[in-house]
């Protein structure tokens, strides 16, 4: 019986999670093998800096909302077993040394790692889509250096006063060619920086460590210009981007024909499961392309070259519906919000000074487009009008002036006729791509969103990597290469599974939530998966857990 409890005391349990399902895809990348190539450890370093940021990367996977006290989640959650590193060695202040030397290699070593990826796992680099996105951060900041190139936490679009919101930028590029998407290479930028600025840079960088012969860049109209197409023209690239819409391209719009416009074959997975369910046609939306060629002048005026693109214009009837519905709502409710005041300037109430309703005024109308339909005016009352008013109530006084406003129908009216219209630009020759294949790629840019969402997941960090922007920028790596193993799992595991599966690696890391490990001093014991879990691992062809751990346990216990 003492014996059985010796035995029994010596057993070590823990949930290992999803390690077995990512440590795999961790090694295939050689994130380590490419960290240290480009930053050698010193030679009696027990860990190089490529065995750190791995594990960093894998506590990321582990718990995506997460990266603090990775010494602590090593030993508790038995991640050691897989990392092959003792979990005293995961302490804050070697995991920040390691972020100080990778930050002048970031690039490089995410160049690498992607080219390896494309080729590993046969992701052409000929197509891309680029997007910026934002961080959010909250504290003083200060004492921040002024680089170009590096990451600057300041004040941005999104601050709201009273609010000590910071941000910094970070341009994703995705590749995607039907199998799934996957995240290659990113850029940081000044929460100010000007997303045109931004993706000029991005072109940069992508050559410098990319170095795609041929490529396809696919962008929004907010980071896309005129200038920036030219550059990707001259250096022998294409491109596909939204333009902000505007009188010109309404100028254009007006010589289509309707007849023109052919319905594309894009749905949406809302759209194709309407389909699918054979729901009646009235309810279906679509989309419909023409398109038209323009000549576009060169910026330079010194011997460039002008350009011939190709304008594609794209009706749907579900932005339609929202921009009018959008319209109604607001301009419904800038209505009462001045009806309302109307009122209270009437009755003499507080703050219906005309200094005070302008700020009101200013309120009612906020961002909202439908203001511009909306003109209004203090205007001041005469004497005897004013003696034919009432007795003021209590707390109030007589009124100066009236609120008066006028809703202009016709101008909404006019810009209702544009309402579900946008447009494209591209280089790409009609000989290679029809109008409805431009549109198709560029509708791709939807996966960026995604990939947004799950870069920009809740973070708990530790101060210590916030401390120096060095460490930011270097801890924006170790999230994007988190983010790249997270997708590569989603697409192999549809690109096994039967045509149409759309199984997310987030459902997939959710069934490898709870397994079991059991250890002693002399040998590894691994609960049973669950017939899910094995189910996963077999269409993915991941080795054994047992085997993963083996391969890195014996190290593990030679640590002093």
């Amino acid at each position: 019986m003492n014996h059985l409890a010796l035995r029994r005391s010596n057993l070590r349990g823990f949930n290992i999670g999803p390690l077995p399902l990512v440590w795999p895809y961790l090694r295939q990348l050689k994130i380590a093998e490419f960290v240290d190539a480009h930053c050698p450890s010193d030679a009696q370093a027990e860990f190089s800096h490529g065995e750190i940021v791995q594990a960093m990367v894998a506590c990321r996977l582990y718990n995506p909302v997460a990266l603090y006290r990775v010494d602590a989640w090593a030993r508790q959650d038995g991640a050691e077993q897989f990392l092959g590193i003792a979990a005293e060695k995961l302490n804050d202040d070697r995991l920040g040394r390691t972020l100080d030397a990778i930050f002048p290699h970031r690039y490089s070593i995410l160049g690498s790692i992607a080219c390896a990826a494309a080729a590993e796992f046969h992701i052409p680099l000929e197509k891309l889509h680029y997007d910026p996105t934002h961080f959010l951060f909250y504290g003083e900041y200060e004492n921040q250096r002024d680089a170009p190139d590096l990451l600057k936490v300041t004040w941005g679009r999104h601050h709201r006063p009273g609010q000590s919101i910071k941000e910094a930028q970070v341009g994703v590029n995705v590749a995607s060619d039907g199998l799934g998407s996957i995240p290659l290479f990113f850029i940081t930028g000044c929460g100010k920086e000007n997303h045109r600025a931004l993706a000029a840079r991005n072109l940069e960088l992508l050559q410098k460590h990319v170095r795609p012969q041929k490529l396809l860049l696919i962008e929004d109209r907010g980071s896309f210009s005129h200038a920036h197409g030219f550059t990707l023209r001259d250096q022998g690239f294409q491109f596909i981007s939204s333009l902000p819409w505007s009188e010109d391209l309404q100028a254009v719009l007006k010589t289509i024909p309707q007849n023109e416009f052919e319905t594309s074959r894009f749905l949406s997975i809302a759209e194709t499961k309407k389909r699918q369910a054979s729901k009646p046609a009235s309810t279906w939306e679509y989309y419909r392309v023409a398109e038209r060629p323009h000549l576009w002048k060169a910026p330079d005026k010194k011997g460039g070259r002008d350009m011939e693109v190709r304008l594609l214009f794209v009706h749907s009837t579900a932005d339609e519906k929202a921009a009018r519905k959008a319209r109604q709502k607001y301009t419904q409710k800038i209505r009462q919000g001045l009806w309302a005041l109307q009122a209270s300037v009437a009755k003499g109430c507080r703050h219906t000074d005309p200094a005070s309703v302008a700020n009101r005024v200013a309120k009612v109308m906020g961002h909202k487009s439908a203001a511009r339909y909306f003109d209004w005016a203090m205007t001041p009352l005469s004497d005897p009008e004013r003696n034919q008013l009432p007795p003021p109530g209590r707390g109030r006084r007589r009124p100066t002036h009236r609120l008066v406003f006028r809703y202009h129908e016709a101008q909404a009216q006019a810009d209702a006729q544009w309402d579900g219209y946008y447009a494209l630009a591209t280089n790409v020759p009609r000989s290679e791509k029809k109008a409805d294949d431009i549109f198709c790629a560029f509708k791709g840019q939807s996966h960026l969103d995604v990939a947004h969402h799950q870069m920009k997941a809740p973070l708990r960090i530790h101060p210590v990597f916030l401390h120096r922007q060095e460490r930011i920028e270097a801890l924006v790596l170790v999230l994007f290469l988190a983010l790249m193993v997270f997708y590569l799992l989603q697409r192999e595991y549809r690109r096994r599974g039967p045509a149409g599966d759309r199984t997310t690696a987030e459902t997939l890391m959710r069934a490898f939530s709870t397994l079991g490990l059991l250890l002693d001093r002399e040998r590894l014991l691994t609960c049973a998966l669950s017939t899910q879990q094995s189910a996963i691992m077999t269409r993915l062809r991941l080795p054994d857990v047992a085997d993963q751990i083996a391969q890195n346990r014996a190290r593990l216990n030679r640590s002093p």
